[in-house]
């Protein structure tokens, strides 16, 4: 997770510089892609640690 939250706050950093898009468009979209797949990384991995946290937990 944390792998994943860093790489993409250097994307996002990326993709910020407004100048990206004018001088590399390809690097540009590439980057959004990568961005959303984080994303969906991220959430399936938050979940599975909920998962992991739940079944760790002593039952009531």
């Amino acid at each position: 997770v944390e792998a994943l939250e860093a790489e993409q706050a250097e994307l996002r950093a990326a993709l910020a510089d407004g100048s990206l898009y004018q001088s590399d468009l390809q690097r540009a979209i590439a980057l959004q892609s990568r961005d959303s797949a984080i994303d969906e990384e991220l959430t399936a991995a938050l979940e599975r640690w909920a998962e992991l946290e739940a079944a760790q937990a002593p039952p009531d």
